[in-house]
């Protein structure tokens, strides 16, 4: 599989599994993990929103240094990335990405997520728009074949 057919299908992985596991670190290197709700644009930068007093944003500050993982827990597939986060400061940027954030859909039961209710609320001083830039992406694969085996394994995307 070439690496353009692996970043679609990575961007796709995305789409369908929109919820992620964001690992961040203090200064001090504590770490923390916390679920994110995202998409990817075609170069694979990923867009999320968060609070400004949250753990994961503070953290952020401090080391943008962060790793993102995706299941799909009945195919068992996951996507890992590690890359750099930064806050979208310019405001029409912003106002895209937020704007693609409210159309988009988990289900109707769990969308939308609680930060952009605030938004909604009025609250827009209380979230940040962040931008993870990835600079390693596996896709893993651990779905078997009948006679056992995986069907593919790790394909590194970057």
């Amino acid at each position: 599989m070439g690496k353009s057919e692996l970043k679609t299908q990575a961007k796709e992985f995305i789409e369908n599994n929109r919820a992620g596991s964001l690992a961040t670190a203090d200064k001090k290197g504590e770490p923390h993990v916390a679920v994110v709700f995202c998409f990817a644009e075609d170069d694979l930068a990923i867009y999320f929103t968060c609070r400004v007093e949250s753990r994961k944003f503070k953290n952020i500050l401090v080391r943008p240094e962060v790793a993102l993982t995706f299941y799909d827990e009945a195919n068992l597939i996951t996507l890992q990335l590690s890359g750099t986060a930064v806050r979208v400061e310019n405001i029409e940027e912003e106002q895209k990405i937020l704007q693609k954030l409210f159309t988009l859909r988990l289900n109707e039961r769990n969308w939308p997520t609680p930060v952009v209710k605030m938004y909604e609320s009025g609250a827009t001083n209380e979230i940040a728009v962040l931008k993870v830039t990835p600079t390693e992406m596996t896709l893993s694969n651990f779905e078997t074949q009948p006679d056992g085996r995986y069907k593919s394994f790790y394909h590194t995307i970057i």
